[in-house]
């Protein structure tokens, strides 16, 4: 029985501790993505001209 209970407060703990992080990680992500927006927009405007370019040919 004693050994049932270590193992469930083991898996508690570690879901826990999860938890925590997913927590974290959901928090920072926007601080994370923002810098890369405007290169991520700037490489789709030319990829889109581009393409509009390669169209006319």
């Amino acid at each position: 029985m004693a050994k049932m209970a270590a193992k469930r407060h083991r898996l508690e703990s570690t879901l826990t501790v999860g938890a925590t992080e997913l927590q974290r990680f959901r928090l920072h992500a926007p601080a994370r993505t923002m810098p890369l927006m405007e290169p991520l927009r700037q490489a789709a405007e030319k990829l889109a001209q581009a393409q509009a370019d390669l169209s006319r040919c």
